[in-house]
């Protein structure tokens, strides 16, 4: 009897799909040209599509600061939703550059963790860190952060940051994190005096003062006292270009 032929069945190969990351929609914009061509200007939301929120917020931040000089104070009111990202972009806007950051929010260690968490390098930045030590928590003395007892320290933390600025070339930064958290443990009038002594500091070492703070209709009044006192006030309550 003759051989019955085995009819191999033909393997259909299935292409995996690439997962595609929905949370951040972007556009490429050398496609987008080509589709597009009639096109010779992008609509803002359009625009919006282009860029990631981190992107968003380094253009906003850029554009704030792009127009004033070597030295300056800088207070940035941000609404709670954006707060976290403009602190991200003000840190990687200076962290190539030699400053003090002084925090009241995190702890000198979880900071670091975020920063890294978003592959932002600093290797030029002294800290003071005042909130460590009322929490609680053992932190490591390290080398390139001070820590303070209290977040009421306010003469301690002027010596610092005397002491510090003083080391640096013309041009260095300052970034105080936050002038919200000094108001939980300080009078109002006491922290209007602390940033009229930094903003002279600033001025003296010919340094860039950023306060960042919570913009809330509770700190109306001392809003309006501080932002007398400095260069610029910028408000941003979304990551919106």
């Amino acid at each position: 009897m003759p051989k019955k032929k085995t009819v191999k069945k033909a393997k259909t190969s299935k292409k995996k799909k690439k997962k595609v990351d929905t949370a951040i929609e972007i556009i490429d914009l050398g496609e987008y040209k080509k589709t597009n061509p009639e096109k010779n200007f992008l609509s803002q939301a359009e625009l919006e599509l282009l860029v990631s929120k981190e992107q968003k917020t380094d253009l906003i931040i850029e554009r704030e600061l792009s127009d004033l000089d070597d030295s300056y104070s800088l207070l940035v009111l941000a609404s709670p939703q954006s707060y976290a990202e403009i602190r991200l972009g003000i840190i990687r806007r200076f962290a190539k550059q030699k400053g003090i950051y002084v925090t009241l929010n995190s702890t000198y260690s979880a900071l670091i963790k975020e920063f890294n968490l978003h592959r932002i390098k600093i290797e030029e930045t002294s800290f003071i860190d005042m909130i460590s030590s009322m929490t609680n928590i053992g932190e490591v003395a390290k080398k390139g952060v001070a820590y303070l007892e209290s977040a009421t320290d306010l003469t301690e933390l002027v010596l610092l940051i005397d002491k510090n600025l003083s080391k640096f070339v013309v041009g260095s930064f300052l970034i105080v994190d936050s002038v919200s958290t000094l108001l939980v443990y300080n009078e109002p009038k006491e922290v209007e005096k602390l940033v009229h002594v930094l903003v002279g500091k600033a001025n003296s070492f010919n340094s860039r003062l950023v306060l960042l703070m919570v913009d809330s209709k509770e700190h109306e009044g001392i809003i309006e006292t501080i932002g007398q006192f400095c260069t610029r006030v910028v408000k941003i309550d979304k990551i919106k270009i």
